[in-house]
């Protein structure tokens, strides 16, 4: 008898527990029956404890304040990105990062080159075309277009020096190939080129593509073929050596200050006359038919 009456005090203790517990989960749910299932599916997603609104709440507040740590910024300074980005739908996003509405809202007035000298119509046109293409912001546009002011004067600064030491050799090479004319050859050759009208421009063009020697290579045989250029011999033959005009004043006057050879002028000797009438001609750069005629070189 005893043991049954223990064992219905256990099953009446049991039943009141259970009782309690449904009462008090009963009394737990009340306070969020009315709160939205997908709302409370969140909160049983991140675990949070909802027996009682305190627990919510503080679990609510500290995921907010994780948030706001990873925000950075008041909420006025925030703004949204499109799911499905397009022009008019980024316009705003893009005018908050400071890119100009236009492509003439890119300014490069105040960036120039070292030396002063501003930047060609044709490249700042292509900058702003590429720079509202691919929406830079203004201070975007102003540092790439620094850089790439900086790279070409970098290569610009490169060639020069590459085409200097070019220049410098084939200069050499000419002066070696010359010899003790190069002074008179080279006179001549700029001779006929002036002779043909041949301007600085067109000149560096040809340089480029033949170099310094080659291109005074050619323009000495144009010499040659339009008379610009002068030669004196002490021998009677007019055509062994090429002399500038400086040089021609040089000899006249020695052949002036050597008496035998005043002797012989004086005298009539042939040579001696052609000789000083071609460097006169030399002197006054007279290259007309008759000066040559006269000078035995026609």
């Amino acid at each position: 008898m005893a043991g049954e009456a223990e064992a219905a005090a256990a099953a009446a203790a049991a039943t009141a527990a259970a009782a309690a517990t449904a009462a008090a989960t009963a009394a737990n749910e009340s306070w969020y029956k009315d709160v939205p299932a997908e709302t409370i599916g969140k909160w049983d997603q991140k675990g949070w404890d909802k027996s009682t609104p305190k627990n919510i709440a503080i679990a609510a507040t500290k995921a907010y304040e994780g948030v706001e740590t990873h925000m950075g910024a008041p909420a006025d300074e925030m703004y949204h990105i499109p799911k499905t980005p397009d022009e008019v739908k980024m316009a705003k996003v893009y005018a908050r990062l400071g890119v100009p509405d236009k492509p003439e809202g890119y300014d490069f007035k105040d960036l120039k080159f070292s030396d002063g000298k501003e930047l060609g119509k044709e490249f700042t046109d292509a900058l702003r075309e590429t720079f509202a293409k691919t929406h830079a912001t203004k201070a975007i546009a102003d540092e790439t277009t620094r850089t790439l002011i900086k790279i070409m004067e970098q290569n610009d600064t490169a060639e020069t020096a590459a085409e200097q030491a070019k220049l410098v050799t084939q200069y050499e090479a000419l002066r070696v190939n010359w010899g003790s004319d190069y002074e008179a050859k080279l006179f001549a050759a700029k001779a006929a080129a002036s002779a043909l009208g041949a301007t600085k421009d067109q000149i560096d063009l040809l340089q480029k593509t033949v170099g310094f020697d080659g291109v005074m290579n050619m323009f000495l045989k144009i010499s040659t073929q339009i008379g610009e250029d002068k030669f004196v011999s002490g021998s009677g033959n007019m055509s062994q050596k090429l002399i500038t005009r400086e040089q021609a004043m040089v000899e006249l006057k020695a052949l002036k200050d050597d008496k035998s050879w005043g002797l012989r002028y004086y005298n009539g000797d042939v040579d001696a006359r052609k000789k000083v009438a071609a460097l006169h001609a030399i002197i006054a750069g007279d290259d007309t038919q008759t000066s040559r005629l006269r000078s035995g070189k026609a």
